[in-house]
């Protein structure tokens, strides 16, 4: 598997993200710890402090992974987005 294709079928939670480039420009750079995700949104603890940030408009990294994800490929439910990944393994069986 692809690293892009890991990020966007894989739990995102606990991992560290960092802000690549967003529309808000008070975000690039931001990075934290993820402690918790949306539909549209990702919470992260930015040096104790709470941030919230928004999926449809940056590009993220995360920590462990070299490539880049636009945040509008992460849109979703997270609970629905591991679903289908689960639904594939099923088939695959």
């Amino acid at each position: 598997m692809n690293n892009l294709y890991d990020l966007k079928y894989n739990e995102l939670t606990g991992r560290v993200l960092t802000v690549v480039s967003s529309t808000d420009s008070s975000l690039n750079g931001t990075r934290g710890l993820v402690i918790n995700e949306t539909k549209n949104t990702f919470h992260i603890l930015d040096n104790s402090r709470k941030k919230i940030i928004p999926k449809s408009n940056c590009i993220f990294n995360f920590t462990n992974n070299p490539d880049s994800i636009n945040g509008l490929s992460l849109i979703g439910k997270p609970q629905n987005r591991l679903a289908k990944v689960r639904k594939l393994w099923k088939i695959l069986d």
